[in-house]
């Protein structure tokens, strides 16, 4: 018997030091040279430099969207690729038909991900062996994960909530963002150099659209959030970075309160709403913000992060609201004010939350419209919240 246990403890070791678990580099990272971007310098006045033009928004739920995706990239001469992973089949083959056609493809991506069965790194690199295609991993950047999701094309870029791995179009709900707009790309291009290298990214030369961690994310977005007026909307996978969690929960839509043994709601003219994967960790956000507006996603899988505020802003990108992605990752978000967007991306987020019951809603009592004497009068109402009184 203690031979097994001894044997398994051996199997247990030899995974956790080998390099294609990723754990070795996470540790070795962890302890990297990062730029901390609370100390950026955001001048009062900065949305005023902000460009306005138009974008198209798509998502992996719309039928036509992956035979153009895959054909803005096979009638590309140059495909410069900044992903977090790219491992899908469908999209591995595209590539190499680009590649075959005498497309210039160039990869950099994230070298070792954690907890991965494989590592793509190095199956990427042998699928391409033998191609002009060139494959660097980000081992010489000073970050701690590789974490955007890019593409720069000859005829424009592809900015996206999704990498290319295997649940990109099967299990997750994601959003691809297209524009040919001449400054971003110059931006996009600047910044695809500069990793491709090892280079400081000056954040001056970047157009402030496009927001880059770990340089000026965090300064930009608790702006964003500090200073919304009317609403958030939101559908992310993870949010567990404090000084985020402290600025929405100061945003509430409705509260709930027991008052000489009424239950009372309380609601604000500010409108807050969000999304999440329906997870362990993610079923103790409504707690935090002190609201109803909070729904989790069962089915697909919510891999989208994005954002509106106040009804003017889209924020897409590849980061999650916590400590790496805004202070120790390369994460690539962008900023638009395209109405015709903004309500496109609104109606898909309308179809997810109407799909779903609320949270704390396991007997379908507080559907919409359900009335306060309602609520008042049914006993589980009373015992679904027994904790309130406990913690609050």
């Amino acid at each position: 018997m203690k031979k097994i246990f001894f044997l398994i403890l051996l199997v247990i070791f030899a995974y956790f030091a080998s390099p294609w678990s990723g754990w070795l580099r996470f540790f070795e990272k962890r302890g990297a040279n990062v730029i901390n971007d609370y100390l950026y310098n955001l001048s009062d006045n900065w949305k005023e430099w902000l460009l306005s033009f138009s974008w198209f928004l798509y998502s992996n739920i719309d039928e036509d969207f992956l035979t153009g995706y895959k054909d803005s990239l096979l009638n590309s001469h140059v495909l410069l690729l900044q992903s977090y992973e790219v491992s899908d089949s469908g999209i591995l083959k595209t590539f190499k038909d680009a590649v075959d056609s005498g497309t210039n493809l160039r990869i950099l991506t994230e070298s070792s991900r954690p907890y991965q069965w494989i590592n793509a790194f190095k199956e990427l690199k042998t699928y391409f062996q033998g191609t002009t295609a060139q494959i660097r991993s980000d081992e010489h950047l000073s970050t701690q994960y590789l974490h955007d999701n890019f593409i720069i094309t000859s005829s424009g870029f592809w900015i996206q909530t999704a990498d290319l791995s295997t649940d990109w179009l099967t299990k997750n709900r994601d959003y691809f963002l297209f524009s040919d707009n001449p400054q971003i790309m110059t931006s996009l291009r600047y910044i695809f150099e500069r990793d491709w290298i090892g280079d400081e990214i000056d954040a001056d030369r970047i157009e402030p659209n496009l927001v880059v961690c770990n340089l000026n994310c965090r300064a930009i977005i608790t702006d964003l959030i500090t200073n919304a007026k009317e609403s958030i909307v939101l559908q992310m996978e993870d949010i567990s970075d404090p000084s985020i969690y402290a600025l929405l929960s100061e945003k509430p839509s409705e509260i709930v309160y027991k008052e000489n043994d009424y239950w009372r709601i309380v609601t604000w003219d500010f409108e807050f709403k969000a999304i999440f994967p329906n997870s362990k960790d993610n079923k103790l956000i409504a707690d935090v913000f002190w609201t109803w507006n909070v729904r989790l996603l069962k089915k697909p899988n919510s891999h989208t992060k994005m954002m509106v505020i106040d009804h003017k802003w889209l924020l897409i990108w590849s980061m999650n609201f916590n400590h790496e992605s805004l202070d120790t990752n390369r994460e690539i978000w962008l900023l638009i004010d395209d109405p015709t967007v903004i309500e496109r991306f609104l109606s898909w987020f309308n179809e997810d939350w109407r799909s779903m019951d609320r949270y704390y809603c396991p007997y379908g009592w507080c559907d919409e419209g359900a009335s306060l004497d309602f609520l008042n009068k049914t006993k589980k109402w009373e015992k679904r919240w027994w904790f309130w009184d406990v913690f609050y």
